[in-house]
């Protein structure tokens, strides 16, 4: 399930690098809070909030990592049951697949869209600084609208034949 951007438009396969790219970004910005905490820590000077930035961050950062996996076929898989098997199968089993993931994909968005207005609507924050929940709901459901965009436009090329692999 490699070589799939190719079915995709750029403009898609760009935004998938960026989400990726940022991603990285914060999970950067994370280690570097963590490490800013420990050296503060240990000059007993302390650091408040580092746990909240951290678990923000880190579930902002996995959320973007979704659409390029989708893209690039790099969800689990199984491949050492299929490789044996002919090609039309496989190219069965592939479109399968794909259809799940924009299942659970949409499943995803749709849940974590009414938690995100759960978040607004009670004004809930984090304990220490007091930062807005759902600010990191904000790349997470971008995140998933673009994990289901990938995997609709894959699912129809799949299904027209056209999926390159």
């Amino acid at each position: 399930m490699s070589g799939q951007s190719s079915d995709l438009p750029k403009i898609l396969v760009r935004t998938v690098d960026a989400f990726a790219l940022s991603g990285g970004m914060i999970l950067a910005l994370v280690v570097l809070v963590n490490v800013l905490a420990t050296v503060m820590n240990a000059l007993s000077i302390g650091f408040a909030g580092d746990f909240e930035l951290t678990e923000m961050g880190v579930a902002m950062a996995a959320f973007c990592f979704l659409p390029m996996c989708q893209r690039d076929g790099a969800h689990v898989a199984a491949d050492i049951f299929t490789q044996n098997l002919g090609e039309v199968p496989r190219r069965f089993l592939e479109q399968v697949a794909t259809l799940v993931s924009l299942i659970i994909a949409i499943i995803l968005l749709w849940r974590m869209s009414y938690g995100f207005w759960d978040q607004w609507r009670y004004g809930y924050q984090t304990a220490i600084l007091q930062l807005p929940h759902w600010l990191a709901y904000i790349p997470i459901l971008l995140s998933l609208a673009l994990w289901s965009l990938v995997a609709l436009l894959q699912l129809g090329a799949r299904l027209k034949g056209n999926a390159h692999d």
